[in-house]
């Protein structure tokens, strides 16, 4: 019963990652049950089966999280590989610079992940490029490849100009030009059958993760979730989180109530836009965009 409630009550990504191993119809709340029923009933089978299951899901839970005391070792090169040259592995790399730009990019006292994001568009870019020889990209796939190369250098201009100031100047029309951008590669990734094939790796996994059904690439309406007032602009819907009050400015996240007039805290810890600490951009991630 706590597992459950406080998984649930984290919400947002942390939620997403982890109901399915704590809570009461999860993982954990399912083999502890038949724990219990094994006991019960005099089970033995049944009490080591929901054991080992137990002790697996810990292991595995274990494994994606640092406890007290543990050291955090970065991955090299920030994760991204040597030599990229298939669509696949280039979109898990603009995925991974979407995912970090849903916190905003910051550079100042709380930290920098602006340089991460630039790596990861610029890597992408590369990859891409090396795509067109070392898988024959021709005819119209050449020509989206191509239209996507030119859309993430505009990207990587957008978010390298977000400056570091002491009394940083609002940035919304910025977030709106690259979620715009995001947007349009997700696209023409996903409606162009020979790269959207090429974008599912060996193993199943996807990169450039298309957009939910219903959505679009100015000002967003997404198929579910809650209203979002967004003063100006009529009504936002993201998919998932609470109900957020925008005064003005589109910057939402998902995961907890966001309220932007200024500052607030979003679902990834990072503070958004408090003087001092740097401009920050908050943008759409994976199906949840937003614009100006």
């Amino acid at each position: 019963m706590n597992a459950d409630a406080y998984s649930t009550a984290q919400g947002g990504l942390f939620s997403a990652r982890f109901n399915n191993e704590f809570n009461l119809n999860g993982v954990q709340g399912t083999a502890s049950r038949e724990l219990i029923t094994g006991l019960q009933t005099g089970n033995a089978d049944l009490v080591n089966g929901a054991a080992e299951v137990l002790s697996a899901n810990a292991a595995d839970v274990r494994g994606n999280m640092l406890a007290n005391g543990d050291t955090f070792t970065p991955v090299a090169n920030g994760g991204i590989p040597t030599f990229i040259d298939t669509v696949h592995d280039a979109g898990v790399l603009f995925d991974d610079a979407v995912t970090k730009l849903l916190g905003g990019v910051y550079s100042g006292a709380q930290g920098n992940n602006q340089t991460s994001i630039l790596n990861d568009l610029n890597a992408t870019k590369t990859g891409l490029q090396n795509t067109i020889t070392d898988q024959g990209l021709t005819g119209h796939a050449l020509d989206d490849i191509q239209h996507v190369i030119s859309l993430l250098e505009q990207e990587s201009s957008l978010v390298g100009g977000i400056n570091n100031t002491a009394a940083p100047t609002q940035v919304s029309a910025v977030n709106g030009q690259i979620g715009h951008i995001e947007a349009q590669i997700l696209d023409i990734i996903n409606h162009d059958a020979t790269l959207a094939a090429m974008a599912v790796g060996p193993d199943g996994t996807a990169g450039f993760v298309a957009l939910p059904p219903g959505t679009t690439s100015g000002h967003v309406n997404v198929a579910t979730g809650h209203d979002v007032g967004h003063s100006g602009h009529g009504n936002v819907t993201i998919t998932t989180g609470h109900d957020a009050g925008l005064p003005g400015h589109g910057n939402v996240a998902t995961g907890h109530d966001v309220g932007i007039s200024g500052h607030g805290n979003i679902s990834t810890g990072h503070d958004m836009g408090l003087p001092g600490h740097g401009d920050v951009v908050a943008l759409a991630a994976l199906g949840h965009l937003w614009g100006h």
